[in-house]
């Protein structure tokens, strides 16, 4: 918004902003759905309770922005992990970047997108490997099963956990500045006290 007022005054870049932030969101939802989709545009309007949701008419433009972001980040995650191009890990990093930027629960939910996805589908990974009708005993099948869904949640995704060791850092060095911050508030409270006894 703040770029919207360097060319605008401040009523006239909020309703713009209000006029681009549907058109980001419908995108967004286009992005994932047309590769699932033979007709992904009769499919936002499904979505546009969503798009014009409480958060929207309540100014929370960042937590917008960023739920949009998290949907963009399904368009990498529904293909299988290990057919994710070095492009795309490259754009799903960036976008976890900057949803991390414009709200940190957005950025969280967008983690928990990436956690599940890759548990998803290494738990149907692992239910592929052992088929039900072969002669092998239960514990083989077992170990093979559990064997082939580690690999897939480690190995699989190896290029999504780097994707998304960016982001962290940043999260963990925010952690850190509020807790040195928290700290030091402790510290100038006590040597107050100390001084007034």
């Amino acid at each position: 918004m703040s770029l919207l007022n360097l060319f605008l005054p401040g009523l006239g870049a909020e309703r713009m902003l209000k006029a681009i932030l549907p058109l980001l969101f419908g995108f967004a939802v286009y992005s994932v759905l047309y590769r699932r989709s033979p007709h992904p545009i009769i499919l936002i309007p499904l979505f546009y309770p969503l798009i014009f949701s409480t958060f929207f008419s309540a100014g929370l433009y960042g937590f917008y922005i960023g739920t949009a972001l998290c949907i963009c980040l399904l368009r990498f995650l529904l293909p299988h992990p290990a057919d994710v191009s070095v492009g795309g890990v490259v754009m799903f990093s960036l976008i976890l970047i900057a949803t991390y930027y414009f709200h940190l629960f957005t950025f969280v939910l967008g983690m928990v997108f990436l956690l599940c996805s890759v548990t998803v589908d290494s738990v149907l990974d692992a239910k592929r490997a052992t088929p039900v009708k072969s002669g092998v005993g239960g514990l083989v099948k077992i170990k093979r099963a559990g064997f082939r869904g580690v690999t897939c949640f480690f190995w699989d995704a190896r290029w999504f956990w780097l994707a998304s060791l960016p982001s962290l850092w940043l999260v963990v060095m925010q952690l850190q500045e509020s807790s040195s911050l928290f700290k030091g508030l402790q510290v100038s409270i006590s040597d107050k006290l100390i001084n007034r006894v």
